[in-house]
């Protein structure tokens, strides 16, 4: 039985309250996955040209309507234009009919705010050749919606929209819009319900549709006592609960699976009375503002949002990202693209689901399958809000740079070993786009050692077990040992190691394995280093790396607030950025930051001022972040 609950759109049309996303989902498992959603009763499917896996969806629509399940107007897609696309509007929406194979779609949304060069080094996601990315400064988005209008009268775009919009931007574009945007489709949970934009979006009639509807992989959402309570008075799973409670505040929600059984779960949504919402809506108040797209760098955001020049010079506060709940009036205007760390499948067994397998991860799930290789894709690259709709933003483009997980962790590693470009960093654009490969405090680029059988397996998903781990890198030769490196609260720190009996199967699984998907991570799979270090992690006394623009700054207190990190810049000039690491399952600083220059002289001289400086009992940890051993190759 179809999912029957529509939202009226400000088109007329109505927009189904439940859809499948299909955001990152595993190459070769969407067409399924559609075509089970379909049989399964759900007629609201979710893609985007930046997916990449848009000839899937259309096979899986395809399969749909020559079985019979449904006919294409029962069923409402949505896709999205790409920012590539913004001087070319008509063009990326006839590239998305054509491999979706239909003649028109239900919504057809601006996936972001901010143009990019549609003639520059890559299709998706062009950059410079100093490694920033390519944006057309010039391109204002109110510009493109004009043209998104224009493909009302052609029948391809029965209603048109945007995606990461602050009330700012729709302030800005309802000025110029002829035709309002039915909908806004942002992250929107418990954890970050965004009550502004969501008040400012009903009361002018345009719907929001929450992707990442459970929050990040793993989220502590599923592990909330306010969320089982009304899960358990329900009879319901807390995924079922989290979908329930946008709906119930007008939100269409769009989780995403691959996964038969999950994907049924997710149908059964309930109709939660006032208290239930607000005992929902309370949450963030208790435990604070979380947005699991991170913030990797937003310079490139605060030059779009500038008038013109832009001035270096002169010293400047510094806007971070701490501990305490991000409220919008902390937070400075910029042009965030994010990276969706998040997954709209669970990844806990909760005791109400019994049997279900909740182990899903970021945005795939592939426990039980060979991996397969990946291309670019829009997972490394769904750009978050420009101005950061509530919190925190962060992208990591896809292709193109290391993400700081790794950094934090090999920083507090119990042996050294060798960085290695991880996936996240790509994703997002932050400001999406990542700034520097940079790797932290005294890492190297990877070596081949001499000898030895151990492999170092970064970026990895945190509830990955030994046993996964064997299994998986057991497919290439026999596994001696399999170990995961935990904190001292026992929560893995997204890395471990793996011996083999011989260097060749070593070699052999490092070759297969290394940036491919598992679990929903593209998998770091490197030598480890050898363990003669002085010290965790560390290089020998005054080894330093080669200088760069950007700084790594560790040993940090997570006592730190906004104030203390703007008395510490407060005398060095030509600062960019200072991203401060924060750590996803639990919204805490990491306890390190990068801080980015408009040049190499400027980020030497503020070595020499931050080199030594104790801050609530800790002496900073300053150093150059090293560029990537390798970048990943654009196709």
């Amino acid at each position: 039985m179809a999912h029957k609950t529509l939202i009226k759109l400000n088109s007329g049309a109505g927009i189904p309250a439940l859809g499948l996303g299909t955001w990152q989902s595993p190459k070769g498992e969407v067409a399924t996955a559609v075509l089970h959603a379909l049989k399964s009763g759900y007629r609201h499917i979710d893609c985007a040209l930046c997916y990449q896996n848009e000839n899937e969806v259309g096979q899986g629509l395809a399969e749909t309507f020559k079985a019979g399940v449904c006919k294409r107007e029962d069923v409402f897609v949505t896709t999205k234009l790409w920012n590539t696309y913004h001087r070319r509007v008509e063009d990326g929406l006839d590239e998305s009919l054509t491999s979706l194979n239909l003649s028109y779609v239900d919504l057809y949304l601006m996936h972001w705010p901010v143009a990019m060069n549609g003639n520059g080094s890559h299709k998706l996601f062009p950059k410079h050749s100093d490694g920033s990315r390519d944006l057309d400064l010039e391109r204002k988005h109110y510009q493109a919606w004009k043209d998104m209008e224009r493909l009302l009268a052609t029948g391809k775009a029965k209603a048109i929209g945007v995606c990461n919009y602050s009330v700012k931007f729709l302030e800005e574009l309802l000025k110029e819009a002829s035709t309002p945007p039915a909908v806004n489709q942002i992250e929107n949970h418990p954890y970050l319900p965004q009550e502004e934009i969501v008040e400012f979006c009903q009361k002018n009639s345009i719907v929001v549709t929450a992707y990442s509807p459970f929050g990040s992989n793993g989220t502590p959402l599923f592990k909330e006592d306010a969320v089982k309570k009304v899960a358990g008075k329900y009879g319901v799973s807390p995924g079922a609960v989290l979908l329930s409670y946008g709906v119930a505040r007008g939100i269409s929600v769009i989780p995403k699976s691959t996964k038969p059984q999950r994907i049924e779960e997710n149908m059964r949504t309930v109709a939660l009375d006032d208290s239930d919402v607000q005992t929902l809506n309370d949450i963030h108040k208790a435990k604070g503002v979380h947005r699991y797209v991170f913030c990797v760098r937003r310079a490139a955001a605060r030059i779009v949002t500038r008038p013109s020049a832009v001035s270096l010079c002169k010293p400047r506060p510094i806007t971070t990202l701490t501990a305490a709940p991000l409220r919008t009036s902390r937070l400075v205007l910029s042009s965030l693209y994010q990276k969706r760390f998040a997954s709209d499948d669970p990844s806990e067994r909760h005791p109400a689901l019994e049997q279900e397998d909740l182990r899903q991860a970021v945005e795939e799930e592939a426990l039980d399958e060979p991996i397969q290789p990946q291309a670019q894709s829009a997972e490394a690259f769904d750009i978050s809000d420009i101005q950061p709709t509530d919190a925190r933003e962060v992208p990591q483009p896809e292709l193109y740079e290391l993400s700081e997980q790794d950094n934090a962790a090999r920083d507090q590693e119990p042996q050294g070993t060798f960085a290695a470009p991880q996936p996240g960093q790509d994703e997002a654009f932050a400001s999406g786009l990542t700034s520097g490969n940079a790797r932290g405090f005294g890492q190297q680029a990877s070596q081949v050692p001499k000898e030895g059988h151990q492999l170092y397996i970064g970026n990895l998903f945190f509830d990955v077990t030994e046993e996964d781990l064997r299994r998986e890198f057991g497919k290439h030769g026999n596994v001696e040992q399999a170990k995961i490196v935990y904190d001292n609260r026992g929560l893995s720190k997204g890395f471990g190691y793996v011996d083999f009996q011989t260097r060749e199967s070593a070699e052999m699984a490092m070759g297969a394995l290394d940036r491919q998907v598992f679990e929903g991570r593209r998998l770091s799979v490197q030598w480890a280093n050898s363990k003669t270090r002085d010290g965790p992690g560390l290089r020998s006394a005054g080894v330093k790396n080669t200088p760069s623009k950007t700084l790594f700054i560790g040993n940090m207190s997570f006592e730190l607030s906004d104030q203390d990190l703007n008395d510490l810049f407060r005398d060095i000039k030509n600062v960019l950025d200072v991203r401060v690491a924060i750590d996803r399952r639990t919204g805490q600083p990491r306890g390190f930051a990068h801080a980015d220059f408009t040049d190499v002289q400027s980020a030497q001289l503020a070595l020499k001022v931050l080199e030594g400086k104790e801050m609530y009992g800790r002496v900073l940890r300053v150093d150059f972040s090293a560029p990537s051993a390798r970048v990943r190759p654009v196709h």
